[in-house]
């Protein structure tokens, strides 16, 4: 039995009317290109105007992998946090999401 290996996780906190949208397509297009096979979801929250938007992403090194993609964020187990907005990034760590070993 082979072992699924852990993707890596990137969390994209920002505010609406930003571009962490395109951001995070930049990021997934890249992931790609990269030969990674990226998934992801945008939590957008009130994202019309100023409300906080979340992206979420995990790049797998095999397709297959793509099956164990968790749609939320673990707290945690973030290993790539961006923060578009100062205060969404301070956020983001005051809940924890980011990984503190680095894994």
């Amino acid at each position: 039995m082979v072992k699924a290996q852990v993707p890596i996780t990137v969390l994209v906190a920002a505010v609406g009317g930003q571009g962490g949208q395109l951001f995070s397509q930049w990021l997934f297009d890249a992931a790609k290109i990269a030969g990674f096979a990226p998934v992801g979801v945008g939590l957008p929250g009130l994202s019309q105007r100023e409300g906080a938007t979340v992206y979420y992403l995990e790049f797998f090194a095999r397709p297959e992998e793509t099956a164990f993609f968790s749609p939320f964020p673990e707290k945690g187990r973030v290993q790539v946090l961006i923060g578009l907005e100062l205060l969404e990034l301070l956020r983001a760590l005051r809940e924890g999401f980011l990984a503190d070993d680095g894994a």
